[in-house]
């Protein structure tokens, strides 16, 4: 819908700057020298603090779109149900499971995408390759993203399946409840009577 597009455009404007400005940020901060020396842990540092802003950014679209698929209601209805029950902060009752998502997609794919690009261009230094360097080390990033938060990914579905995300329901638990139990269900401990 509308609000997964909204969402999504947010994130996707500000992961690249974010990244680029929290690693131009942290390579000042650490010197020359151990900028060369540190240029993997920084860029994981920097994607990570990265997908940490555009996380807070997409939440909100997130819950309303949860919400709107979960209950059929339109977008409005979904964003007024939302303010009924907590106010704001149900806005961001999916930030942790979300981050679980995002952060190990955001930074495998960049550490992946510098990483591989480099050796490409050492690889292949002529100029009629210049255009197949990034899209080879786009698609081989996005993969091993993928392949890296497809455990969260799982993880958020069943939170928000079993109501974490969607803001209080009533009697409901916005903590962590909800995440403890998707994560013991994943570890196959069902026979727990809090859990079932």
């Amino acid at each position: 819908g509308l609000e997964t597009l909204l969402g999504y455009l947010v994130a996707g404007s500000l992961s690249f700057g974010c990244t680029e400005l929290f690693f131009r940020l942290l390579k000042s901060a650490a010197g020359p020298a151990n900028a060369l020396l540190l240029s993997e842990p920084l860029l994981i540092v920097a994607s990570a603090a990265a997908v940490t802003v555009c996380t807070l950014a997409v939440c909100p679209f997130e819950a309303v779109r949860i919400r709107s698929v979960s209950s059929r209601q339109s977008t409005s209805e979904a964003i007024s149900a939302l303010l009924a029950e907590g106010g704001v902060s149900s806005f961001f009752d999916g930030l942790g499971p979300i981050l679980l998502k995002e952060v190990p997609f955001f930074v495998v794919k960049f550490v992946t995408f510098d990483g591989l690009t480099q050796r490409l261009y050492a690889s292949w230094p002529e100029a009629t390759h210049a255009l197949l360097v990034p899209l080879v080390g786009g698609a081989v990033a996005g993969i091993a993203g993928a392949l890296a938060s497809q455990p969260a990914d799982t993880l958020l579905t069943m939170t928000s399946i079993g109501g974490a995300g969607k803001g209080a329901d009533k009697g409901g638990d916005k903590g962590g409840a909800p995440l403890a139990a998707a994560l013991a269900r994943l570890a196959g401990l069902r026979s727990l009577p809090s859990l079932r």
